[in-house]
């Protein structure tokens, strides 16, 4: 017997890997644009998040291709 597990769709902030995921890209760039400061992102305990927030204003301000 298997059970689905499902994430949460109103969660705040997600991990490095799920805010790569969910931006597509790799989490190499994540960490890049962290340190770059054109990221921000906050430390719970051990954890790296970014807000759902962050990630939207990052994106937004990507340039736009032609």
């Amino acid at each position: 017997m298997s059970t689905a597990t499902t994430l949460p769709t109103d969660r705040k902030a997600d991990s490095i890997p799920a805010t790569a995921a969910r931006l597509s890209v790799s989490e190499r760039t994540i960490y890049r644009e962290i340190s770059a400061g054109k990221l921000r992102a906050v430390r719970a305990g051990r954890r790296v998040l970014v807000t759902r927030e962050e990630q939207d204003r990052w994106l937004n301000a990507l340039p736009a291709v032609r």
